[in-house]
Protein backbone atom coordinates (compact mmCIF):
# COMPACT_ATOMS: atom_id res chain seq x y z
CA UNK A 1 0.00 0.00 0.00
CA UNK A 2 1.18 3.18 -1.03
CA UNK A 3 1.45 6.15 1.75
CA UNK A 4 0.93 9.88 0.17
CA UNK A 5 2.14 11.03 4.19
CA UNK A 6 -1.26 12.93 4.86
CA UNK A 7 -2.41 12.56 8.02
CA UNK A 8 -5.99 13.76 9.57
CA UNK A 9 -8.18 13.03 12.68
CA UNK A 10 -11.25 12.17 9.75
CA UNK A 11 -8.55 9.10 8.09
CA UNK A 12 -7.35 8.43 11.58
CA UNK A 13 -11.28 7.84 12.74
CA UNK A 14 -11.50 6.08 9.43
CA UNK A 15 -8.70 3.64 10.09
CA UNK A 16 -9.45 3.06 13.82
CA UNK A 17 -12.82 1.16 12.41
CA UNK A 18 -15.72 4.35 13.64
CA UNK A 19 -17.07 5.04 10.60
CA UNK A 20 -20.28 3.31 9.47
CA UNK A 21 -20.27 0.05 7.39
CA UNK A 22 -19.59 0.68 4.14
CA UNK A 23 -18.27 4.05 4.08
CA UNK A 24 -18.22 5.98 1.38
CA UNK A 25 -15.85 8.82 0.09
CA UNK A 26 -16.84 12.40 -0.96
CA UNK A 27 -16.86 10.64 -4.82
CA UNK A 28 -19.55 7.83 -3.28
CA UNK A 29 -16.75 4.82 -3.62
CA UNK A 30 -17.07 2.81 -0.59
CA UNK A 31 -13.71 3.32 1.36
CA UNK A 32 -11.44 0.31 2.39
CA UNK A 33 -7.91 0.72 4.15
CA UNK A 34 -5.73 0.45 0.85
CA UNK A 35 -8.66 2.90 -0.97
CA UNK A 36 -8.80 5.93 1.33
CA UNK A 37 -7.59 9.39 1.21
CA UNK A 38 -7.39 12.99 2.34
CA UNK A 39 -8.88 14.64 -0.65
CA UNK A 40 -8.17 18.07 -0.04
CA UNK A 41 -10.81 20.38 -1.07
CA UNK A 42 -8.63 23.19 -1.94
CA UNK A 43 -5.74 21.80 -3.36
CA UNK A 44 -2.64 21.89 -1.43
CA UNK A 45 -1.01 22.98 -4.48
CA UNK A 46 -3.17 26.37 -4.61
CA UNK A 47 -2.63 26.94 -0.98
CA UNK A 48 -5.22 24.11 0.38
CA UNK A 49 -3.88 23.69 4.27
CA UNK A 50 -5.01 20.25 5.84
CA UNK A 51 -8.00 21.66 8.14
CA UNK A 52 -10.86 20.71 9.32
CA UNK A 53 -12.80 22.43 6.78
CA UNK A 54 -10.26 21.40 4.02
CA UNK A 55 -10.26 17.91 4.24
CA UNK A 56 -13.07 14.71 2.83
CA UNK A 57 -11.97 11.47 2.47
CA UNK A 58 -11.82 9.67 -1.16
CA UNK A 59 -10.65 6.82 -2.74
CA UNK A 60 -6.90 7.45 -4.09
CA UNK A 61 -8.07 6.91 -7.49
CA UNK A 62 -10.77 9.76 -7.92
CA UNK A 63 -8.68 11.96 -6.13
CA UNK A 64 -5.83 11.63 -8.18
CA UNK A 65 -7.81 12.00 -10.91
CA UNK A 66 -9.58 14.96 -9.96
CA UNK A 67 -5.72 16.52 -9.55
CA UNK A 68 -6.04 20.33 -9.16
CA UNK A 69 -8.99 20.81 -10.41
CA UNK A 70 -11.94 22.01 -8.38
CA UNK A 71 -13.74 20.33 -6.55
CA UNK A 72 -17.14 21.33 -7.77
CA UNK A 73 -16.82 19.88 -10.81
CA UNK A 74 -16.42 16.28 -9.43
CA UNK A 75 -18.85 16.85 -6.37
CA UNK A 76 -22.43 17.96 -6.08
CA UNK A 77 -24.65 19.30 -3.54
CA UNK A 78 -26.59 15.88 -2.92
CA UNK A 79 -22.32 14.27 -3.07
CA UNK A 80 -21.44 16.69 -0.10
CA UNK A 81 -25.04 15.61 1.79
CA UNK A 82 -24.87 12.30 1.51
CA UNK A 83 -21.10 12.02 2.25
CA UNK A 84 -21.60 14.06 5.59
CA UNK A 85 -25.09 12.17 6.84
CA UNK A 86 -22.58 8.96 7.37
CA UNK A 87 -20.55 11.06 9.48
CA UNK A 88 -23.20 12.66 12.26
CA UNK A 89 -22.45 10.10 15.10
CA UNK A 90 -18.54 9.66 14.56
CA UNK A 91 -16.57 11.01 17.51
CA UNK A 92 -13.32 9.90 18.84
CA UNK A 93 -10.97 11.85 21.01
CA UNK A 94 -9.45 14.16 17.88
CA UNK A 95 -12.81 13.56 15.54
CA UNK A 96 -15.86 15.10 16.06
CA UNK A 97 -18.01 14.15 13.19
CA UNK A 98 -21.22 16.79 14.32
CA UNK A 99 -17.84 19.75 14.19
CA UNK A 100 -16.72 18.58 10.83
CA UNK A 101 -20.50 18.89 9.14
CA UNK A 102 -20.60 22.25 10.40
CA UNK A 103 -17.51 23.66 8.86
CA UNK A 104 -17.88 21.44 5.51
CA UNK A 105 -21.50 22.72 5.74
CA UNK A 106 -20.41 26.75 6.34
CA UNK A 107 -17.98 26.55 3.43
CA UNK A 108 -20.21 25.39 1.27
CA UNK A 109 -23.58 26.96 2.23
CA UNK A 110 -25.39 23.89 3.34
CA UNK A 111 -27.72 24.47 6.21
CA UNK A 112 -26.73 22.14 8.70
CA UNK A 113 -30.27 20.66 9.17
CA UNK A 114 -30.01 19.18 5.51
CA UNK A 115 -27.00 16.79 7.28
CA UNK A 116 -28.96 15.81 10.57
CA UNK A 117 -32.36 15.14 9.25
CA UNK A 118 -32.98 11.41 8.64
Amino acid sequence: MMSFGHHHAIKNAFKKGLMPDNFKGIYGKVLTLDTVSIEHITPRSQGGKLRLNNVALADRATNRLRGSKPIEEFVTRDMWIDYLKQLKKVRSQHFNGFEYIKAICKRFGIKVGEVMKK
